[in-house]
């Protein structure tokens, strides 16, 4: 179904004389002052990204990307801090805990999260940060800076890109990259590294959504082996 049209009509408006009465022009803004107004625009929406979260002391094996903090993370420097994100509950069932940080006042999950939640130990972000990492996951995002109105992945244009290569080589246990965030954050990890990604550096696991958006770079010849650790268990089982 097409979206309804919005029609602005201008309704001249005559008297019994017949005489019309028109609203005068809109002086045309300065270009200076359109200037200064276009810049104050983009440095309110231009956003930033935050430092990437990894233990002191374990090195990582898994590396989640989202694609952006969201407003609420930037305001409070921290990741998927949205009372809504499902990031920390998921980790929270995975590892022993439940979130306990919330932003805008809230004190406990919300309705539709908080029925599903399987522990009663409460951690706060720093607590919840230090057992994630601990266990040996790395927390970043494909996207350094956008001009970007709210907090939709959608609403990102004119992107730059961490340097995840860089990352990978600094850490190279590394063994295995989730996308938290889903399809979005994959496809635009993908646009943003696509030469490296070219040299068959990865393997995409093999269920419906991983090859959706890498099938292209299966390498070839690979068979049902190549998707086990060296200890043969099967990688799939711990995708986190």
């Amino acid at each position: 179904m097409k979206p309804p049209v919005v029609v602005a009509a201008a309704f001249v408006m005559a008297t019994t004389t017949s005489r019309t009465l028109t609203t005068p022009p809109t002086p045309p803004t300065p270009p200076k002052k359109r200037k200064a107004l276009e810049a104050q625009q983009q440095k309110e929406t231009r956003k930033g990204s935050l430092p990437p979260l990894v233990h002191a002391s374990v090195p990582p094996h898994t590396l989640f990307l989202g694609t952006q903090p969201s407003d609420n993370s930037l305001k409070y420097d921290g990741y998927y801090l949205t009372n809504a994100n499902a990031f920390w509950p998921i980790v929270g069932d995975a590892l022993g805990f439940r979130r306990d940080f919330y932003v805008d006042g809230r004190g406990d999950a919300v309705n539709f999260v908080r029925p599903h939640l399987l522990h009663d130990r409460k951690l706060d972000y720093s607590g919840a940060v230090d057992l994630l990492t601990a266990k040996g996951y790395a927390v970043w995002d494909v996207v350094l800076a956008s001009d970007r109105k709210g907090s939709l992945d959608s609403a990102i244009r004119d992107a730059s890109f961490n340097d995840v290569r860089g990352f990978l080589a600094t850490y190279p246990s590394i063994r295995k990259i989730c996308f938290s965030t889903g399809a979005d954050s994959a496809r635009r990890f993908k646009r943003a590294h696509k030469a490296w990604l070219d040299q068959g550096a990865f393997r995409p696991f093999r269920d419906d959504a991983s090859r959706a958006v890498f099938g292209d770079l299966l390498l070839r010849g690979d068979d049902d082996d190549d998707d086990r650790d060296d200890d043969g268990d099967d990688r799939d089982d711990d995708r986190g």
